[in-house]
Order: C-alpha cells, then sequence, then structure tokens
C-alpha cells in the first residue's frame, strides 16, 4: 500500500441510509445528516482535508483494514473511475454515484 492515499467518494460519492449521509457504504461515520446538511458539514471537510493530505480519515477505516490486510477495498474500486486529478481543490463537488 502507498504511503499517501486518496478517495474520490467525498467529492462525488454519495450514499444515503435512512437518517445518515456518507460519502460511501463503507464509511463508519456516525451521523444523522440530510444529504444538504451533509454537503456542508465539518466532517465532510475534514474527510477531504485528510484525503489531500495524503491519509485515512478515521471514518474509513474499512477500507483502509481491508487494504493493509492485501485485499481490494472500496476506495480501490472507486479509484478506477475518478482520480485525484478529477478533483477540484476549490472544494467543488460533482456528484457522480448516488447510493440510497
Amino acid at each position: 500500500m502507498s504511503d499517501k492515499v486518496f478517495c474520490p467518494s467525498p467529492w462525488n460519492g454519495l450514499y444515503v441510509h435512512l437518517n445518515k449521509t456518507l460519502p460511501c457504504p463503507f464509511n463508519k461515520g456516525n451521523n444523522d445528516y440530510s444529504p444538504l446538511k451533509y454537503y456542508h458539514s465539518s466532517f465532510l471537510k475534514e474527510l477531504k482535508n485528510d484525503f489531500f493530505n495524503g491519509t485515512f480519515h478515521q471514518s474509513c477505516n474499512v477500507c483502509e483494514s481491508r487494504e493493509l490486510d492485501g485485499l481490494k477495498s472500496g476506495r480501490q474500486e472507486f479509484l478506477k473511475y475518478c482520480n485525484e486529478g478529477d478533483v477540484d481543490s476549490n472544494d467543488s463537488s460533482k456528484l457522480k454515484r448516488l447510493e440510497v
């Protein structure tokens, strides 16, 4: 596994389940955000900051653990369709994946 990690999901993914909104179904964030509240949340800003700094966010432990075990993660699958060069550092989001 590379020392620097990146995941496009905070920029272009949205997973809505019951009363929480997350960047993907693997994320273990605990919130009660509507999609609009999520989009403007400090949680999402932290996720984006961590990935721009090349580190996993604490709520991304499912993908991190899988990669440490040598298994394919959701993050690696998402990178097939979008990579760091495809996201805008000015924090804009372009939804490419919606899961409900």
